[in-house]
């Protein structure tokens, strides 16, 4: 690609075009635009008939008009005006909504029965080691639940685990 032709791949697209020559069509004369706007305004001062044309409304509109167009048009839709709701109604409704529901989630926390909460929490087991935490999954949990959690996989592989910790404990399979 030579360095003229950079974007000349139009060319190839539409040989067309590029076979026409590059040529000026209109040109304006030398100096034309530099005292254009002072010749506009000599020619519209020598022109006296665009001045003496009278200056008058060409569209008449009939009196009254605007008065009663608003009318007319509620007549032909039949729309009533819309009923105006003030932004403070809406503000009040969502005001007393909200006050309601705090008022329900205080007298909530307030009639609780804290002594139940506490207790339920006091009857649960410290678990300080890794051997308490054990000993309690065995003790709470049924072995229903442990199975249903374990997947068949866990289970062949843990079985034999089991049957020795079990053994050991004086616990007799069936």
């Amino acid at each position: 690609m030579t360095p003229g032709d950079e974007n000349n791949d139009w060319k190839k697209e539409a040989p067309l075009l590029g076979g026409l020559s590059r040529k000026e069509l209109h040109k304006a004369p030398d100096g034309y635009f530099d005292n254009l706007a002072q010749r506009v305004l000599q020619q519209m001062n020598e022109a006296p008939v665009l001045f003496s044309l009278e200056k008058k409304e060409l569209v008449e509109v009939p009196e009254g008009y605007f008065e009663s167009v608003e009318t007319k048009i509620k007549n032909i839709t039949g729309k009533k005006e819309a009923p105006v709701v003030s932004i403070r109604t809406r503000v009040l409704r969502w005001t007393a909504a909200a006050a309601c529901i705090c008022i329900i989630a205080v007298a909530a926390f307030m009639f609780m029965d804290h002594e139940k909460v506490n207790g339920a929490i006091a009857a649960l087991p410290e678990i300080n080691t890794e051997n308490d935490a054990a000993n309690y999954l065995v003790d709470e949990l049924h072995e229903d639940d442990l199975i249903a959690y374990m997947s068949e996989e866990e289970m062949e592989n843990e079985s034999n685990e089991v049957v020795d910790y079990l053994m050991e404990d004086g616990i007799e399979l069936e």
